[in-house]
C-alpha cells in the first residue's frame, strides 16, 4: 500500500467516525429540541390555563355580582365560546389521564356556562330570588365553578408535572449528547493518534532503513542491499537504491581488481627499469675500461711506430687486448640486447596498462551515469529523496576524481610510452655502436695475427694502425656517451615508474575502501 493510500485511508476512518459522530449528535440535538418544543409549549398551556382560570373567576364574579344587584350577568354563556372553550378545541389530550381530565373538566364546564344562562332566563322570568333564583346559584353554578377551578388546578398541575419531565429529558438528552460528543471527540482524537503513530511507523521505518542503506553506500560499503517491504515510495527508492547498489558491484569489482593490476604490472615495470638501469650502468662502465683499453692500444700503437723492437711485445698485448674487448663487446651486445628486450616488455606493459587505465575511465564514466540517473531518481522522490541526492552527488564527484586520477595516470604512461621508445631507440644505437666495436675487434685480431706472421708488414703498417686505433677511439667514445645517455634515460624511465607505482598503491587503497 502506498503511503497515500494509507494517509487516505486513515483520514477516511476519520471522516466516518466524524460523520457518524455528527449523525448521531444531530438526531440527540432533534431531539433536545423537540423536547424543549414541548416543554415550551406546555409551559405555555400551563400559562394560559392560568389565564383561563383567572377568567373564570372573573366570570364567576361577575354572575355574583348580578346575582346580588337581581339583574341578569352578562357574561358568555356559550361554553365553546369562552377562553377554556377555544383552549379545549385547540388541544388534545396526550394521556388517558389528561383524556379522562379533560373529558370532566368539559363537562362541569358546560353545565357552568348553561347554568349560569339558566339562571339568567330565571331572572328575567322574576322567579323567587331568594328561594329559587339563589339556591339555584349555589347548587348549579358556584358548585360546579368549583368543580371547573379544581379542574383547571389538576390541569395546570398535570401541564407542570409534563414540562418538568420534558425539560428533565431534554436536560437528559442534553447531558447525552455532550457526553456523547465528548466521548466522540475523544474517540477521533485516540484514532487521530493511533492513525499518526502507524503513519509516522510506517514512513520513519522505510526512511531509516533507507538512510542506514545509504550511510553504508557513503562509506564505500556495497555489500548489502536495503531490505524492502510493501509497495510504497519509500520502498521504490530503497529498490531504486538496491538497483544501484547491484550495478556497482561488479564495477567496483573491476576497479579494484585493476588497481591491483595495476600495482602488479607497475611494479613488475619498476623491477625490469631497474635492472635496464643497472644493466645499462654496468654496460657503460664497461664501456668506460673497453675506451681506456682502446687508448692503451693507441697509445701502444704510437710508441710502436717509435721503436719496432717494442713491436713484437705490443702486437701481443694487442692480442690480448682485442681478445678481451671482443669478449666486452660481446657481452655488452648481449646486455644491451636483454635491455632492448626489457625496455620492448616495458612498452608492451604500459600499452596493457592504458587499456586498464581505458577501462577504469569507461567505468568512471558508467558511474557518472549512475549518479546522474539517482539524482534525477532522488529529485522525483521530492523531500525523501534529498539524503540520497547527496550520496548520489558524492559518488559523482568520485566517479569525476577517478576520471582525473586516470586522465593523470595516462599522461603519465603515455610520457612512460615515448621513454621507452627513446630507450629502444637508444639501445638499438648502442647495439649498431657495439657491433661495430665488435666487427672493429675482429677486424683488429685479424690484422694482429697477420702482424705476427708477418712482423715485415706491420713496419709498413703502423700508421695505418695508428689511424684506425683513432677512429676506434672516437667510435669507443661515442658507445660511451650512448651508454651513458642510455643510463641516464633508464634513471629517468624508472623514476617515472616509481610515480606510478605510488600512484597505483594510491588508487588501490580509494578501491580498498568499497566492499563488495
Amino acid at each position: 500500500m502506498k503511503i497515500w493510500q494509507k494517509i487516505a485511508l486513515g483520514f477516511l476512518v476519520v471522516v466516518i467516525i466524524n460523520l457518524a459522530n455528527l449523525l448521531l449528535l444531530l438526531h440527540l440535538e432533534g431531539k433536545v429540541f423537540q423536547y424543549q418544543e414541548e416543554s415550551s409549549k406546555a409551559q405555555k398551556d400551563v400559562q394560559e390555563l392560568i389565564y383561563i382560570k383567572a377568567g373564570h373567576i372573573r366570570w364567576k364574579v361577575n354572575v355574583l355580582s348580578a346575582l346580588l344587584n337581581e339583574v341578569a350577568p352578562k357574561v358568555e354563556y356559550d361554553p365553546t365560546k369562552c377562553s377554556l372553550g377555544r383552549f379545549m378545541a385547540r388541544v388534545h389530550p396526550q394521556s388517558p389521564e389528561e383524556e379522562k381530565l379533560w373529558a370532566s373538566l368539559k363537562k362541569y364546564h358546560t353545565q357552568m356556562h348553561l347554568n349560569a344562562q339558566k339562571m339568567a332566563q330565571m331572572i328575567e322570568d322574576e322567579e323567587d330570588f331568594e328561594d329559587v333564583i339563589v339556591p339555584f346559584y349555589n347548587e348549579k353554578i358556584n358548585a360546579v365553578s368549583k368543580k371547573v377551578l379544581k379542574k383547571l388546578d389538576e390541569l395546570v398541575d398535570l401541564y407542570n408535572q409534563r414540562a418538568q419531565g420534558l425539560e428533565a429529558r431534554s436536560n437528559g438528552e442534553l447531558l447525552l449528547l455532550k457526553k456523547t460528543s465528548l466521548m466522540a471527540n475523544m474517540m477521533t482524537i485516540i484514532l487521530a493518534v493511533v492513525f499518526g503513530f502507524w503513519v509516522i511507523r510506517a514512513v520513519t521505518g522505510p526512511i531509516k532503513e533507507v538512510s542506514r542503506g545509504l550511510s553504508r553506500v557513503a562509506q564505500g560499503d556495497f555489500s548489502q542491499t536495503i531490505s524492502v517491504s510493501g509497495r510504497d515510495e519509500i520502498s521504490q527508492v530503497a529498490e531504486a537504491v538496491n538497483g544501484m547498489i547491484l550495478s556497482l558491484r561488479p564495477l567496483i569489482k573491476n576497479i579494484a581488481q585493476g588497481s591491483k593490476t595495476i600495482k602488479e604490472e607497475t611494479e613488475k615495470m619498476a623491477t625490469f627499469s631497474e635492472n635496464a638501469a643497472k644493466g645499462g650502468e654496468k654496460a657503460s662502465s664497461r664501456a668506460d675500461r673497453m675506451l681506456t683499453e682502446i687508448e692503451t692500444v693507441v697509445q701502444s700503437v704510437e710508441e710502436e711506430a717509435a721503436s719496432i723492437n717494442e713491436i713484437s711485445s705490443a702486437i701481443k698485448e694487442i692480442s690480448q687486448n682485442t681478445t678481451q674487448a671482443s669478449m666486452i663487446t660481446n657481452e655488452a651486445v648481449d646486455k644491451a640486447q636483454n635491455a632492448g628486450e626489457i625496455i620492448g616488455r616495458l612498452s608492451q606493459v604500459s600499452q596493457d596498462v592504458e587499456g586498464i587505465i581505458k577501462l577504469i575511465s569507461s567505468i568512471a564514466e558508467q558511474t557518472n551515469l549512475l549518479a546522474l540517473n539517482a539524482t534525477i531518481e532522488a529529485a522525483r522522490a521530492g523531500e525523501a529523496g534529498k539524503g540520497f541526492a547527496v550520496v548520489a552527488g558524492e559518488v559523482k564527484e568520485l566517479a569525476r576524481q577517478t576520471a582525473a586520477a586516470t586522465e593523470e595516470i595516462t599522461e603519465k604512461i603515455r610520457a612512460m610510452q615515448s621513454e621507452s621508445q627513446a630507450a629502444v631507440s637508444a639501445t638499438e644505437s648502442i647495439l649498431n655502436i657495439i657491433g661495430q666495436i665488435n666487427d672493429i675487434s675482429s677486424t683488429i685480431a685479424a690484422a694482429v695475427e697477420e702482424q705476427t706472421a708477418v712482423i715485415a708488414d706491420i713496419a709498413s703498417k703502423v700508421e695505418d694502425q695508428k689511424e684506425g686505433a683513432r677512429i676506434l677511439k672516437n667510435e669507443a667514445q661515442e658507445a660511451q656517451q650512448a651508454a651513458k645517455e642510455a643510463v641516464a634515460a633508464a634513471l629517468v624511465n624508472l623514476e617515472n615508474i616509481k610515480k606510478l607505482v605510488h600512484l597505483a598503491e594510491d588508487f588501490e587503497q580509494e578501491a580498498r575502501k568499497f566492499r563488495v
